[in-house]
């Protein structure tokens, strides 16, 4: 697994051989992608997911270690907060989305465990679609969670 910008560590398990290539495609991410790809993404006990976000859907999916509260700003400004884990009785979702253009961010509820997930990103992911969200610009337009953004970014 190598580093990942945002936090944690990743490998890439999958990038489609088939292309969105439409006046779509090409007006929202300047060119053409792949339909999906997928990783694994672990984040250990003293990783967190920087705040940030992406042009496309991307769905997390648990494996296994700790669960992880996943922080969404939505495009409205509301912070909502989902835990991505097996314990469905607590609340827990196996599967989260987050849709493109949200900012979001994520850390392991246990920090003596690590978790293990999968993301993937429809249309596929690019780095170009990435961007990791400046602190300040975040403190300045969502001042109500300044101990979160402090903690995620």
């Amino acid at each position: 697994m190598s580093p990942h910008p945002e936090g944690g560590y990743y490998v890439e398990t999958y990038r489609s051989e088939i292309n969105v290539d439409n006046i779509y495609a090409n007006a929202k991410y300047g060119d053409s992608r792949k339909i999906a790809t997928c990783i694994y993404y672990l984040l250990t006990n003293n990783d967190v997911s920087k705040f940030h976000k992406l042009k496309s859907d991307e769905f997390w999916f648990y494996h296994t270690g700790s669960s992880a509260m996943v922080y969404i700003i939505n495009k409205d400004g509301i912070l909502e907060k989902r835990k991505l884990g097996n314990d469905i009785l607590h609340n827990e979702s196996p599967q989260i989305l987050i849709e493109a253009g949200n900012i979001f961010g994520a850390e392991v509820i246990d920090k003596k465990s690590f978790i293990l997930l999968s993301c993937i990103v429809v249309p596929g992911f690019d780095f170009n679609d990435f961007e990791l969200v400046n602190r300040i610009e975040l403190l300045h337009k969502y001042p109500k969670y300044n101990d979160l953004i402090y903690r995620l970014s």
